[in-house]
């Protein structure tokens, strides 16, 4: 899948063993990378999955913020969200 953020395009994949070889649940390419990608661990769902999908988002639109900044919002989107009712659709 593709996600257009400020303007560019990011190819969104699902990895398996993403935590388990690399520990960590997603990561996402620089602005100036050429091909870039979004990927996310593919054993996440539910809220943790939205909470790294909005994570990776929020680092993509905003490349400059912090770590720190970026868990903090990805947690509290992905929280509030949820409980509004937002789930992910099985395709």
């Amino acid at each position: 899948m593709r996600l257009k953020l400020n303007g560019k395009f990011w190819s969104l994949r699902f990895a398996k063993n993403l935590r388990k070889n690399r520990n960590i649940r997603g990561f996402c390419e620089s602005p100036e990378t050429k091909g870039k990608r979004i990927v996310v661990d593919d054993s996440l769902d539910g809220e943790e999955l939205l909470e790294v999908l909005l994570h990776e988002q929020l680092h993509a639109l905003f490349w400059h913020l912090d770590e720190e900044f970026v868990l903090a919002a990805g947690a509290d989107l992905a929280r509030n969200l949820s409980r509004l009712g937002y789930r992910r659709e099985k395709t």
